[in-house]
């Protein structure tokens, strides 16, 4: 089975710098091809890797595509309605945790 970026997340939690699947992802960082196939939830979790787990260049990188990240939704404009949606959404999920 190939792993995935999300698997490699999630392998790389409580691992050192050097663990393969923090190794992996840090990849990332230095590969232009491979972050544009990343949406835009891998950015973020990239992002918490390289700034975590980083050498200097990975936590340089990773301010940098934090900056773009925040920017680019600050220009998103989302329509009331969609506002609703998302937040019941979110509502339903936390009242299934505490059942």
């Amino acid at each position: 089975m190939e792993k995935t970026f999300i698997d490699w997340y999630l392998l790389s939690d409580g691992q050192g710098a050097d663990n393969v699947f923090v190794k992996k992802i840090l990849e990332y960082a230095d590969n232009e091809s491979a972050l544009a196939q990343l949406n835009m939830f891998e950015h973020c979790l990239m992002v918490e890797v390289c700034l975590q787990k980083g050498e200097p260049r990975h936590i340089q990188k990773a301010k940098g595509f934090a900056n773009f990240i925040v920017h680019g939704m600050k220009s998103v404009k989302l329509d009331p309605q969609t506002k609703n949606r998302i937040f019941d959404q979110v509502i339903s999920m936390t009242n299934l945790d505490k059942e």
